[in-house]
């Protein structure tokens, strides 16, 4: 997106939708690790986790009205 003699013509709205959609999943719900999970990393040219990161995602209570519910989901 960023390199080269072509560069996205569109990076920038790129770039702010990310930056809007991470501050509005922030605003609405809280993230934390999962218990008992491994984080690893696998070695190569762009570096990831090797398990995936497994969070527990849960609104905030001004979100959803003081329900406790819970998603666990794998990023």
């Amino acid at each position: 997106m960023k390199a080269g003699p072509r560069i996205c013509i569109g990076k920038d709205v790129a770039y702010l939708q990310m930056k809007v959609t991470i501050a509005l999943l922030l605003r609405f719900f809280h993230f934390k690790l999962v218990r008992n999970n491994p984080v690893a990393y696998k070695i190569m040219f762009v570096m990831s986790l090797k398990h995936g990161l497994n969070v527990r995602i849960t609104p905030r209570r001004h979100a959803n009205n003081g329900d406790d519910s819970h998603i666990e989901h794998n990023l």
